[in-house]
């Protein structure tokens, strides 16, 4: 049995044997659905991390920014699984940016050759500090001349470009 309706979104008529279906099509489906979650009002929430309240479009967030979510991290993950993939993402961040640090180190100017992102983080994390005396000059410290050390050890192995952490078995 043919059924004729008309889709509520598009204003459409179309023909459909199932009694259920209410939209012509998968795209008026989700027009539908995305109108209904404007219209919704916005859930309040209050962040774990700082105790504030703040306005969510969904229920199940928890943290009002990506620095609290952040601050949270070490709360939320097992102390070794935190430890090994802080030491990763360092490593693999140094390995990328390698000839760049390099540069940088012997006193090119970072604002040309490294992103500001990555060169904020080699600064948070103790790879990149401000050198004394030069302006807004960077120096390599003694913990990213180590890591360096490592990644120009590593990429002459078998394993070019992929760095070896400790306490990992490699398949």
């Amino acid at each position: 049995m043919t059924l004729h309706k008309t889709c509520p979104v598009c204003q459409q008529l179309f023909e459909t044997s199932n009694k259920l279906k209410v939209y012509c099509s998968p795209q008026c489906k989700n027009k539908a659905k995305n109108r209904k979650r404007q219209e919704r009002p916005p859930f309040t929430i209050i962040c774990k991390t700082c105790g504030s309240a703040f306005q969510a479009p969904q229920r199940n967030r928890k943290y009002c920014s990506q620095a609290c979510r952040e601050a949270c991290l070490p709360e939320r993950m097992d102390p070794l699984t935190l430890e090994w993939l802080e030491k990763r993402s360092v490593e693999n961040l140094v390995l990328t940016f390698q000839k760049e640090i390099t540069a940088v180190s012997n006193g090119a100017s970072p604002e040309g050759l490294l992103p500001f992102g990555p060169r904020r983080r080699l600064k948070k994390c103790g790879v990149l500090r401000l050198n004394e005396g030069r302006g807004r000059s960077l120096k390599l410290t003694l913990k990213g001349k180590q890591i360096l050390a490592t990644a120009e050890e590593t990429s002459h192995g078998k394993h070019e470009g992929i760095l070896r952490i400790e306490g990992v078995d490699e398949k």
